[in-house]
């Protein structure tokens, strides 16, 4: 049996009932619901998410491997109602894969550890409750050792636009000074090739057809990074809406 981590999400309806509901069914597909955190209560992150959500941690012990035990978590919540259709939009139930024991993968079915584990505070408070000696096999560092990190204030980001006019990222860094209080906050230009340590993530502006408009994607497997596409940063607005995004996931 392997031990996996996952993530429940929602904000449409009765979201507590609607969990109780998921860990019913995931029961019942032949899987053991070992330990499960408290429901917290989070801020909607984007300008379409609605209502506050409420968010919660399990760890589940599986027979399935990662693909076929996250094809499970997916049809769960089709069961439950779930629509995919806007991005961090309202949804009556989001089941992420978190981690799967140790391993690392990353295919066109499945990415563990989950991309974005590192850098959501609505992730990492729930999932410290019931699995804060875990080490993220990616990291190597405790979940705890990660709510520490996203905890820490100000949270300390650079921005990278090798794409991207100066004088923007400029006015991104003055944008984030009045949007987010400077003691939570600092938005730099990235000056050296290695980001400093106190860094909590640098956010790196490319050219790229992959990211959809207005969303962000971490990078698998290269910690502290974060990738806005290019190709929409002509847009101040909607880069400004990336960044918001990604900032407020940290600071929860």
């Amino acid at each position: 049996m392997a031990l996996t981590a996952i993530a429940l999400g929602g904000n449409v309806g009765d979201t507590a009932e609607r969990f109780e509901a998921a860990f019913a069914q995931i029961e019942s597909l032949g899987n053991t619901v070992a330990k499960r955190s408290t429901f917290v209560g989070t801020p909607p992150m984007g300008e379409s998410a609605g209502d506050p959500f409420l968010n919660a941690a399990a760890l589940v012990e599986t027979a399935l491997p990662p693909q076929q035990f996250l094809q499970q978590l997916h049809q769960v919540e089709a069961n439950l109602g779930r629509e995919r259709s806007v991005h961090w939009g309202p949804r009556t139930l989001d089941l992420d894969l978190l981690l799967y024991d140790q391993q690392v993968i990353d295919s066109d079915a499945a990415v563990v550890p989950h991309p974005a584990l590192w850098q959501r505070r609505f992730v990492l408070e729930p999932l410290r409750e019931i699995a804060s000696d875990w080490v993220h096999p990616v990291l190597q560092e405790t979940i705890d050792q990660l709510f520490c990190r996203i905890d820490q204030r100000p949270l300390r980001f650079e921005i990278d636009g090798a794409n991207v006019d100066p004088t923007r990222l400029d006015d991104l860094c003055h944008w984030c000074g009045q949007e987010f209080d400077r003691g939570d906050v600092s938005l730099t230009i990235a000056k050296a090739a290695v980001p400093p340590d106190n860094l909590f993530a640098r956010i790196i502006v490319r050219d790229s057809g992959v990211v959809e408009p207005n969303r962000t994607q971490p990078r698998p497997h290269d910690s502290r990074t974060i990738e806005i596409a290019a190709a929409h940063a002509a847009d101040a607005t909607k880069l400004r809406t990336a960044l918001n995004d990604i900032i407020t996931a940290a600071l929860g």
